[in-house]
């Protein structure tokens, strides 16, 4: 499929935005403010949290566990390296397997 040259792009943008808003009244609300009102005023143990996975782009900070654990992994020695040459061995090995 090619592009659209501008002049087109912009047509087509006119005619969708011409279009009855009954239109949009057909599309259904956000489902992701309908997940978090399931878990609205509950609780979750420390050894069993709430991962929310409803939304690429939550509106919170992520837990201080987790942005502590991930400054531990990326300041280490052993993430600032490159792979040997060859590979990861025990990579290289399963992908050989498959």
């Amino acid at each position: 499929m090619r592009p659209l040259p501008s002049s087109e792009r912009s047509a087509a943008l006119v005619l969708l935005l011409r279009r009855p808003r009954s239109l949009l009244s057909a599309v259904g609300e956000p489902p992701i403010a309908e997940a978090v009102s399931w878990i609205s005023g509950r609780t979750f143990p420390d050894d069993k949290p709430l991962v929310d996975l409803s939304q690429a782009a939550p509106g919170y900070p992520p837990a201080p566990a987790l942005t502590e654990h991930l400054r531990e992994i990326v300041g280490s020695p052993q993430t600032s390296r490159y792979a040997d040459i060859e590979g990861i061995a025990p990579l290289r090995e399963g992908l050989a397997r498959d």
